[in-house]
């Protein structure tokens, strides 16, 4: 009875099984990817179908139109957001030594029933943590820094990923539809 479950086809498929919940922790990522890329791709699909129409069945250059689109429309989505935030960081570094020294001031020339407030605060140690603030600073814009470009390394990766889904639609349907037996293709089909 056991050897009627035990062929080489199930034993290979238990072993590959096995393989792919051990790497698919590792692969979360890119399969991700792949995802986000195929759901954007069928979105686009009937937009890339109508353009292909136009040129004369050249899907090619309909996936490049629409793929393009989307960038620019991306592009366009974030730039205003982009240029506002560096211009208002550019500000912050440029009014922040008058704000702190307006505040060292503030602190050492204040009454409070007579007493000044220096009094109880220890300025010393305020400007001695500003070190720390400065490198705290610069370790959060350089992660910052870091974000931005991998969000745009991610940006390209999808877009190409969409080109080629979109273009070679028709040969990647039929190699998926091989996987299927024969009796089961008509189903499978859509």
């Amino acid at each position: 009875m056991l050897s009627k479950f035990l062929t080489v086809k199930n034993i290979a498929f238990l072993a590959g099984l096995a393989v792919l919940l051990f790497i698919m922790p590792k692969i979360t990522g890119i399969v991700l990817l792949f995802f986000a890329a195929y759901v954007l791709a069928c979105a686009m699909d009937p937009l890339v179908d109508k353009l292909q129409a136009k040129l004369k069945n050249n899907r090619m250059i309909a996936s490049v139109i629409v793929v393009f689109g989307g960038i620019l429309a991306l592009f366009a989505l974030f730039a205003p957001i982009v240029f506002i935030a560096f211009n208002e960081i550019k500000a912050i570094i440029k009014i922040f030594p008058e704000k702190i020294l307006d505040i060292t001031e503030y602190l050492t020339d204040f009454n409070v029933y007579g007493h000044k407030i220096a009094d109880y605060i220890s300025l010393s140690s305020i400007m001695d943590t500003t070190p720390d603030i400065a490198q705290n600073v610069f370790s959060q814009s350089l992660n910052i820094t870091m974000g931005i470009f991998q969000f745009f390394v991610v940006a390209v990766a999808i877009a190409m990923i969409i080109f080629y889904l979109l273009v070679d639609k028709k040969y990647l349907y039929n190699k998926f539809i091989e996987f299927f037996p024969v009796d089961l293709k008509e189903r499978a089909s859509f």
